[in-house]
C-alpha cells in the first residue's frame, strides 16, 4: 500500500485491467494491505498489494483519457476492398464523438486522419479494421456500438456485403454412393 500510495501507478477511480486473471475493472478502493478492483459484472476483486506489485496492470486511466478502439468488420472476398475501405472511413469521420488525434506536421504530411487496414484473409471473409478514437473508455465503448451500426447500414446501402460463414453440401444418391464391402 505504501508503494502504491508512493508512485501511484493507479488510483481510486481508474480503470485497469489485471492481466494476470483477464480481470477488466475500477480500482475502488486501496489499503495498506490490499486493492479493491470493481469488475464490470459489479464483483468486486481483492488483490493483495504485494500482488498488485509484482503483477503487470494495465491502466487505461493513467496520464491520457484518450483511448484507441478498433473496428473490426469482415467483408466478403467478392465485395469491393476499396469502397468498403473507404465507408468505413467515412462512417468513422462522420461520427459526433469523432476525434482527429493527428498532429499538425501529421496533417501538413497529409496523413490520413483514420487509419484503415486490410487485416487477415479469413475463412469466410477479408477482415478489416479502422482505429477510432475516444475521449475515455466509456465514450470508445459508445462509439464501437453506435459505429458498427452505422457501419451495417452503410454496407447494406452500398451493397458491400458483410461476411458470414457459408457451407455447400453435397449429398449423394444411394446409386451414386460407391459400394463399401466389410472387411
Amino acid at each position: 500500500g505504501v508503494l502504491i500510495g508512493l508512485f501511484k501507478p493507479f488510483r481510486v477511480g481508474d480503470l485497469v485491467r489485471y492481466l494476470d486473471e483477464d480481470v477488466t475493472g475500477v480500482i475502488e478502493e486501496i489499503t495498506i494491505r490490499h486493492t479493491i478492483i470493481r469488475t464490470f459484472e459489479n464483483k468486486r476483486l481483492v488483490v493483495p498489494n504485494n500482488i498488485m506489485n509484482s503483477q503487470v496492470i494495465e491502466n487505461a486511466s493513467y496520464k491520457e483519457d484518450t483511448v484507441c478502439f478498433y473496428l473490426d468488420v469482415d467483408v466478403s472476398y467478392t465485395s469491393d476492398l476499396d469502397r468498403a475501405l473507404e465507408l468505413m472511413g467515412r462512417t468513422v469521420r462522420g461520427y459526433p464523438g469523432f476525434l482527429d488525434v493527428r498532429t499538425r506536421e501529421q496533417k501538413e504530411k497529409g496523413e490520413p486522419d483514420v487509419l484503415l487496414r486490410v487485416m487477415e484473409f479469413k475463412d469466410s471473409g477479408i477482415q478489416l479494421r479502422a482505429y477510432a478514437w475516444a475521449e475515455d473508455v466509456a465514450a470508445a465503448a459508445q462509439a464501437k456500438s453506435d459505429l458498427l451500426r452505422r457501419l451495417k447500414r452503410a454496407f447494406e446501402k452500398e451493397g458491400v456485403e458483410l461476411s458470414y460463414p457459408k457451407r455447400l453440401l453435397v449429398t449423394q444418391s444411394a446409386q451414386e454412393a460407391p459400394e463399401i464391402k466389410p472387411r
